[in-house]
């Protein structure tokens, strides 16, 4: 049975034991754990995949390797998701802390407005979707916004009723509104709200079968919406 080149790439990268050259004299290595696999997303001709530690690069047309850690480029471990944003080419990476690392031509942009924010309860970036240079961050507690053409938080949606903050597992983008998959249901808004700041323009899909969830995501694809019950 021939399996679809991506998936077997992506198998490749999370399994892959990588016999690194002995550093110089006086120059450091660093030793982390890339065994266990948060993410996998493909973007510009080249795959990455995401541990808890960092991120490695897998260019088929080479079959080269890059690292991206702690020392060399991310400024954080726990990596949770990451995204690629085809109009800027960029690498989002998310940690469980709130913090966003975006890698765009050669060079690493922290932007760490969540992590630092007063908010209280969890800030973990669970998923992140592309919409132009917009990318819209699945957190803890809501909905982020970020702009990368700016370099800076755009937005921030409490989207439970009341302006309660819910769980945002997964973001997808179907027709013309936008999806979320959270710890209590399926949440909807039209792309075309002046607002989506205000809670009051979010509903609660009661057309699905088990409403209430958890779901934990959600996804559009070949003209239909579809989410994961969890």
């Amino acid at each position: 049975m021939a399996f679809p080149r991506f998936l077997v790439i992506a198998f490749s990268l999370c399994t892959v034991s990588v016999a690194w050259a002995q550093p110089a004299i006086g120059q450091w290595r660093e030793h982390f754990s890339y065994r266990q696999a948060v993410a996998v997303v493909e973007g510009g001709s080249t795959v990455y995949c995401a541990t808890a530690t960092g991120v490695f690069a897998f260019d088929p047309a080479t079959n080269g390797f890059s690292r991206y850690t702690k020392v060399n480029a991310l400024s954080e471990i726990n990596v949770s998701c990451l995204a690629w944003n085809e109009d800027q080419q960029a690498l989002v990476v998310g940690y469980t802390n709130g913090n966003v690392d975006v890698l765009m031509n050669g060079t690493a942009h922290n932007l760490s407005d969540i992590k630092r924010s007063g908010l209280v309860g969890d800030k973990k970036i669970y998923a992140a979707t592309s919409n132009g240079p917009l990318v819209y961050l699945a957190c803890g507690f809501g909905i982020v916004v970020l702009d990368l053409e700016r370099l800076e938080i755009r937005d921030t949606w409490i989207i439970g009723p009341s302006a309660t903050q819910v769980t945002v597992r997964s973001i997808a983008l179907h027709q013309d509104s936008i999806h979320a998959a959270t710890e209590t249901g399926l949440f909807s808004a039209s792309l075309s709200s002046s607002n989506l700041a205000s809670f009051t323009n979010w509903r609660k899909r009661t057309d699905i079968p088990r409403p209430a969830g958890p779901f934990n995501a959600v996804v559009s694809f070949n003209g239909r919406l579809m989410v994961n019950f969890s």
